[in-house]
């Protein structure tokens, strides 16, 4: 049975502009983010946020991809929009890990893997669209893929969706691409 102050609690939690945690409407968790965290990576970025700075780490690297005997990468024509965002699905693929589902051959966890799969497919089908893609191309049969890497040294929850997301958006900021010539 619920006490008093369970039952206030309850009732009050579901008035409009109340959080739980005592923070208003427009306060925001602190978030401290560092550029450039993976020298290796062409983009990086570590987020720290929370009142525990729990950390968030992506990181960006990028090889070529050719289509197949010399046949376009890309099945439009860069400056036509098109509905069809499945032509340049491939360009950028998304990696979500974490403590808990360490390879995904070896997991065991079958929660977190749940939950990883959807973080991915949130990743793929809604940050898609971070870069323009037209930067991507490097001819019409050649383009970079980047694999964008999000390591969670901790345990993995759809609460981290929005950390994860300012995570890719701070690494994306960090993405060099180096010259490159094709002949």
């Amino acid at each position: 049975e619920l006490s008093d102050s369970e039952i206030l609690f309850y009732q009050e939690s579901f008035k409009n502009g109340f959080r739980v945690d005592g923070r208003e409407n427009t306060q925001l968790r602190p978030i401290k983010i560092k550029h450039g965290s993976i020298p290796a990576a062409w983009g990086s970025a570590t987020i720290l946020y929370g009142d525990d700075d729990q950390e968030i780490t992506v990181s960006i690297k990028a090889k070529t991809q050719i289509g197949e005997n010399g046949s376009p990468v890309f099945a439009f024509h860069i400056s036509q929009k098109s509905d069809a965002k499945d032509e340049d699905k491939g360009l950028i693929k998304y990696y979500v890990e974490s403590i808990q589902t360490g390879s995904s051959l070896f997991t065991k966890i079958r929660a977190a893997e749940k939950t990883k799969n959807l973080l991915n497919s949130f990743l793929d089908k809604y940050m898609g669209e971070v870069i323009d893609r037209s930067e991507l191309y490097l001819d019409q049969s050649t383009s970079w893929l980047l694999n964008v890497d999000v390591h969670l040294p901790g345990e993995l929850s759809l609460n981290q969706l929005q950390p994860i997301s300012i995570a890719v958006l701070a690494a994306f900021q960090n993405l060099r691409f180096p010259q490159v010539i094709v002949t």
